[in-house]
């Protein structure tokens, strides 16, 4: 998805997918070693660092980490789930029609 938006010179959504990406992937590897349940955070930094005892990142990808941070923030959290929100409405609208069509 980061690279789709990034081949469409939307910077904005291809940084934001990529963080949510690397979120997911931190989480991930969080349950993986067993290390219990992962912090309650977005922030990358932090979730690199509750996974200190079971992998070490270098510092190109801490700085990465880093950088992507902002990208979360809570303006940006709130205009993804309104998107969200809309594109599943507009499924269920289409859906409902669909329906309504075939019946």
């Amino acid at each position: 998805m980061s690279k789709i938006a990034l081949q469409k010179g939307k910077l904005l959504h291809a940084a934001v997918c990529a963080q949510q990406s690397i979120e997911k992937a931190l989480k991930g590897l969080h349950v993986l070693h067993n290390l219990g349940q992962p912090p309650y955070t977005h922030d990358l930094v932090r979730l690199a660092e509750a996974l200190a005892e079971a992998k070490r990142f270098s510092q190109i990808e801490l700085a990465t980490f880093s950088a992507l941070n902002p990208f979360i923030s809570e303006p940006v959290i709130q205009i993804t789930r309104e998107c969200s929100m809309k594109q599943t409405m507009m499924k269920q609208s289409l859906n409902f029609n669909y329906v309504q069509k075939e019946c």
